[in-house]
């Protein structure tokens, strides 16, 4: 199970069996969204600006970076195409 801890907007995973949460992102993300085959999720981040990233899902690494056109546009929603690649 994905969670994103609400005092810090950090993913975590915990697992079904039993154990400890992992941390999967360091960064604040606001409104995570998986890909169909949950490899991959996309999200808001600021950095000065509001951005998008996209990061695997195994291992947080971010994977791309994306700016918003003109730098002042704000976006509310995320959602992927069934390629899991758009």
């Amino acid at each position: 199970i994905y969670y994103l801890s609400g005092f810090h907007a950090t993913l975590w995973r915990a697992s079904t069996e039993g154990g400890g949460e992992t941390r999967v992102s360091a960064q604040r993300m606001y409104h995570p969204k998986f890909t169909p085959d949950g490899n991959r999720i996309a999200y808001f981040f600021r950095e000065n600006v509001w951005k998008i990233g996209i990061m695997n899902a195994a291992d947080g690494k971010i994977v791309r970076t994306i700016n918003y056109a003109d730098g002042k546009a704000s976006a509310f929603s995320l959602a992927w195409a069934a390629d899991n690649r758009t």
